[in-house]
């Protein structure tokens, strides 16, 4: 991740050290399919929407 957008994130609420912790629970593999499954439905409501 390039410097400058870590410091956004870190000073946003997703740099919380509550939210770091809690992205720590989630497996790299679990993250990846969560990942997967949005980009599906985002290809499948483009294509109903014509776009």
């Amino acid at each position: 991740m390039r410097s400058e957008f870590r410091k956004k994130v870190e000073r946003s609420s997703i740099g919380t050290p509550a939210a770091r912790a809690a992205r720590e629970t989630v497996s790299t593999r679990r993250a990846a399919a969560v990942v997967a499954r949005a980009a599906q439905i985002r290809r499948k409501s483009s294509r109903r929407d014509g776009g």
